[in-house]
């Protein structure tokens, strides 16, 4: 509600209080489908933008007419908007089953603290010394069940000649499994000099951010 509409609600009050930033979705549509319910939801960015902070892990749940819960719920996580037309406004479709008795369905959002990806591998370079034209690794999630996130991977390379590490200008962004098996989830990345080859003997610190 803007400041001068305030004035015209009597006896509102609205004590300032801070939360971190995360996602809401104030307005849920219900649709049956072939292979499911249908739930469209109107996304709502709340917090500072541009912004550093992470996206928010949200709950998906149904409910039949008496609001009753109906299946398990369902986690998700909502990555931080890129663009600011993002922020408000845009929709947001998906399934859910099981499809009968659904009535409406509530969705409660919060933002992700928890702990993301990890090396869990040696990174080895692609090609060879002194031709190296990228650097792969294996990647385990350490957060929470249910859901991952997209991460941002970065090489340092060993130059044969000064020992020394120099950061690649390079990076990769490894997105989510389309598919969560077994916990804790695992995930392979490969980042691409994208050019000349590296002359470099060795992968360095392989550092990975979890977005």
């Amino acid at each position: 509600m803007l400041d001068d509409e305030r004035e015209r609600v009597v006896g509102y009050t609205l004590p300032q209080r801070e939360e971190p930033s995360h996602w809401e979705f104030p307005a849920v549509g219900v649709w049956p489908s072939d292979d499911g319910a249908f739930i469209a939801m109107l996304a709502l960015w709340v917090g500072a933008y541009p912004t550093t902070a992470p996206g928010s892990v949200c709950e998906v749940q149904a409910l039949n007419g008496n609001d009753v819960p109906v299946g398990e719920p369902r986690l998700s996580y909502e990555e931080p908007p890129n663009r600011s037309f993002e922020r408000a406004g845009g929709v947001r479709g998906t399934e859910i089953e099981p499809s009968s008795n659904v009535e409406r369905v509530v969705v409660v959002c919060r933002q992700y603290t928890g702990r993301g990806w990890e090396v869990a591998s040696d990174p080895q370079i692609v090609g060879s010394p002194g031709q190296v034209s990228g650097a792969a690794a294996k990647l385990t999630w350490r957060g929470d069940e249910g859901i991952t996130t997209a991460a941002v991977a970065q090489p340092w390379w060993t130059k044969p000649a000064t020992r020394c590490g120099k950061a690649s200008e390079e990076s990769s962004r490894c997105g989510r499994p389309n598919e969560l098996k077994d916990y804790p989830y695992h995930a392979e990345v490969f980042v691409s000099t994208r050019g000349e080859p590296v002359d470099a003997e060795a992968v360095g610190e392989f550092t990975c951010q979890s977005e």
